[in-house]
């Protein structure tokens, strides 16, 4: 019999554009708090029989110290083992653990190894991982049309980063090849999953009317949510739209608010609107920007 426990599932957020994926796909099976915990002597002795499920909740629960101390290189042991036998969550697991160096030194190349058995198994973060590694060329040689591959397999098993990559692809003309209609259809999945690069990209197309209808409302929507999130380039595009009367009514001290959070995010394009913006400006409204660029976005 299974072990019983009611679970909450959680996932770490990293912000940095060349990891978000790889921590966010790759912690799949790990971050799990249980309420009750793991018998670990039960799962030892069903694991001596064989069970590879046992030997791979084993190691979640040296990972996780949850039934059993704390202990990384225990858990790496664990998945291996598992691994080895074929068990996919165990090599989607063994391979994050020896892409972040845990209980063992960093092996990119040895983690490739493993995300690719666990997406020929077919495991969606695997396969979204290890297309993001052929992508990036990291443990792999680069291979953009494999990656491909990989992201397309993972976007249509419903992974948001895949689906956001493969959207870009699109939408930027690089890997596939430019194509509005599947930008759209890729970007408008990841959006509805919090992707906040793809609800920016998102209202671009509806702006310019590439691959969908022109539609400045939905453009507009996109944007905003998006630019609520703290996403520095919808800020930039939705202080545009302000500053420009364009799909919206004119307001500069609104531009002036978004433009000047878009700039302390760093973007560029924020930055150089704010400039130009502040010339036709009285003080009154700048000081009025300037109060509510300080105050939390509203959504």
């Amino acid at each position: 019999m299974g072990i019983f426990c009611v679970s909450t599932d959680f996932r770490m957020t990293i912000h940095q554009r060349t990891q978000s994926v790889l921590f966010a796909a790759l912690l799949a099976f790990v971050p799990v708090h249980y309420a009750c915990a793991l018998d670990v002597a039960k799962l030892e002795a069903r694991a001596q029989e064989g069970n590879l499920e046992a030997v791979f909740e084993i190691g979640r629960a040296y990972l996780r110290g949850d039934g059993a101390p704390h202990d990384d290189k225990k858990a790496l042991e664990y998945f291996r083992q598992a691994a080895e036998k074929g068990h996919a969550k165990a090599q989607h697991n063994l391979g994050l653990m020896l892409l972040q160096g845990r209980g063992t030194g960093i092996d990119a190349t040895e983690a490739a190894k493993w995300f690719q058995r666990a997406a020929e198994q077919g495991v969606a973060r695997s396969e979204e991982t290890i297309g993001v590694l052929l992508l990036q060329g990291q443990g792999v040689e680069k291979n953009p049309q494999e990656a491909l591959k990989w992201l397309r397999k993972a976007a249509e098993d419903g992974q948001p980063e895949a689906q956001l990559r493969i959207g870009l692809s699109y939408y930027r003309g690089e890997e596939a090849g430019q194509d509005y209609a599947q930008a759209a259809h890729w970007l408008t999945l990841a959006a509805v999953q919090d992707k906040f690069a793809a609800m920016n990209a998102l209202g671009s197309l509806y702006e310019q009317g590439l691959g969908v209808t022109a539609d400045m409302e939905q453009a507009i929507r996109w944007y905003k949510k998006a630019a609520e999130a703290e996403d520095a380039k919808a800020q930039a595009n939705l202080g545009r739209l302000y500053a420009t009367g364009t799909g919206v009514e004119r307001d500069t001290v609104l531009a002036y608010t978004w433009l000047t959070r878009s700039s302390a995010h760093g973007e560029p394009l924020g930055a150089n609107l704010l400039n130009d913006l502040k010339k036709g400006m009285s003080v009154e409204q700048i000081a009025e920007g300037e109060r509510r660029a300080a105050e939390p976005a509203q959504k």
